[in-house]
């Protein structure tokens, strides 16, 4: 039998880069995650990975700081560690189900139940009106940071962590921890609210 290697090479090529790809981000996967543990950063290129990257335990923002984050207080380990039960949630606005759909609001209402046992209201919008203005300067762990979108509502909230890192639950569904200091987020953050005296 004769194979034609006009059909035959391109085959092989595309086999070849396809591998080469994936062992590439396995391969940098592991090492960004023996450096920390315990924390999701997250830029511009979490598309090119794949999505089991993006755990507690994955670390792909070149624009946070990353040695700042090796300390992290109990108030964000206790975060993180909740959070890390919704890193698969698909984003469904105003769904309430952890498995087949949740929207931010409901993630932070369920977060700051487990963690502090405390009832936030149901929609972003109720729970930018209680709590305490605070200033972005002055920001703690477990605040809630607020943001202007282009969503139905025009409202996003997530939980600040510490060194202008928050967690939210994205639109494109999963937690993530991004920075506020990325051009995207900084320029449509709208406020801080505080409920619980975070140390």
């Amino acid at each position: 039998m004769i194979i034609n290697r006009q059909i035959f090479l391109p085959i092989i090529l595309a086999i070849f880069f396809v591998s080469c790809s994936q062992n590439i981000a396995n391969n940098n996967y592991e090492n960004y995650q023996n450096k920390i543990n315990g924390v999701v950063l997250i830029d511009d290129v979490y598309s090119n990975y794949p999505a089991q990257m993006f755990t507690p335990n994955a670390i792909f923002d070149t624009k946070l700081d990353i040695e700042k984050v090796q300390q992290t207080n109990k108030i964000v380990e206790r975060i993180l560690n909740s959070s890390s039960e919704w890193r698969y949630t698909p984003y469904r606005l105003g769904g309430t189900n952890k498995n087949k759909g949740a929207d931010c609001s409901f993630f932070t209402q369920e977060i700051y139940k487990q963690v502090y046992g405390f009832n936030l209201s149901r929609s972003t919008k109720e729970q930018r009106l209680g709590g305490k203005k605070v200033s972005k300067s002055k920001l703690k762990a477990g605040d809630l940071v607020f943001f202007r979108t282009d969503g139905p509502f025009g409202l996003h909230v997530g939980i600040y962590l510490e060194n202008n890192n928050f967690i939210h639950l994205s639109s494109k569904g999963g937690t993530r921890i991004q920075s506020l200091n990325v051009r995207y987020w900084n320029t449509r953050y709208l406020d801080a609210r505080r409920y619980i005296n975070a140390k």
